[in-house]
């Protein structure tokens, strides 16, 4: 596998890679071109470049830093982060506070994907239409067991229920880049469900391609609750959870959630979690009101919340935290 830390290098990679495009069908051999190298982190998911492209911050500076990519447990440390310690930009202050307390300057800055929204201007359609359904997925180190047949299966018979709501057709299946490569999206297209992606990980196309798909629809939905619905919940789309619980499955024994355990289907560890499962519990009832009563105002503060936006920065704030820890990396987190 190809290793590419160098922008240059990266930038000449993704030129010579396949086109792609949303539908699962069209995107795969570019998922597969992507999935032959290894990144810097500040590729993962396109998000180091938006927030350099929305902030100004060089990507030198950004690249002596270590960033979020993904809604945390309240409290959790990933020991990702703590081996070598670098400076830690979080999506929320509760965040910041909790690695410094572990020796790791932090500074809470929200999520990078909402750097990448404010960057590309998105903007909602006045009525938006359908629901985009996140299905559970696998990564480099853990499988997704969930039961796609039936939840396909599921999908298939609203669509053709004429008491669902007609705002919520059609029913759209979301596609992680590693269950697209697994096939796992069969399913869904055998029953006439169409099944989008954003790419890969490693494709820096990826956070575009995103917010460019979430932004048409009405509701988000999914078999598992992860920063996809939260980041859905901040643009004012109600989430449903359909389909039961996954089961994820441990195939390197690399993951930290899942190390001790590998080879042993385990339900995601979140929901066992009384701060996730508040959170969860806030989406699931400011989700019904957005859907029955047309107020999304308490979802769009419940996903701005936990995604951090009341704590963006600008590109001079960035920059003076990375170089207050450059030079003092021991320092205490900025709040």
């Amino acid at each position: 596998m190809r290793k590419i830390t160098d922008i240059a290098a990266y930038a000449d990679y993704a030129a010579a890679a396949p086109e792609g495009g949303p539908e699962v069908e069209a995107a795969l051999d570019r998922i597969a071109c992507f999935n032959e190298v290894m990144l810097h982190e500040y590729f993962w998911y396109g998000l180091g470049p938006a927030i350099v492209e929305a902030t100004g911050l060089s990507a030198s500076d950004l690249r002596a830093t270590r960033f979020q990519h993904g809604v945390t447990l309240p409290g959790e440390v990933n020991p990702w982060y703590l081996k070598p310690p670098k400076p830690l930009l979080t999506f929320r202050q509760d965040d910041a506070a909790t690695y410094t307390a572990a020796g790791v300057p932090a500074l809470a800055i929200g999520a990078p994907h909402l750097y990448a929204k404010r960057a590309q201007g998105v903007i909602r359609p006045d009525e938006p239409r359908g629901t985009l359904v996140f299905l559970s997925h696998s990564t480099h180190h853990i499988e997704t067991l969930a039961d796609f047949d039936s939840l396909a299966a599921n999908l298939q018979r609203m669509t053709q229920d004429d008491a669902v709501d007609e705002r919520l057709k059609p029913f759209v299946a979301m596609v992680y880049w590693k269950d697209a490569l697994l096939g796992r999206h069969a399913p869904f297209l055998e029953r006439g469900i169409r099944c989008l992606t954003a790419g890969h990980m490693f494709d820096t196309q990826f956070i575009a391609q995103f917010y460019t798909i979430l932004r048409e629809f009405h509701c988000a939905a999914g078999d598992d609750i992860g920063t996809a619905a939260f980041l859905a919940a901040e643009m004012g789309l109600p989430f449903l959870r359909l389909g039961s619980l996954p089961h994820y499955v441990s195939r390197t024994g690399q993951d930290s959630g899942f190390s001790a355990q590998k080879e042993v289907p385990l339900q995601s560890a979140a929901l066992s979690h009384a701060g996730y499962r508040a959170w969860v519990e806030d989406l699931e009832q400011a989700s019904r009101v957005a859907l029955e009563g047309g107020d999304a105002s308490a979802l769009t503060a419940l996903g701005a919340r936990i995604c951090g936006a009341p704590h963006l920065r600008s590109g001079g704030e960035l920059e003076a935290f990375v170089d207050r820890h450059r030079m003092a990396p021991s320092a205490p987190a900025e709040v």
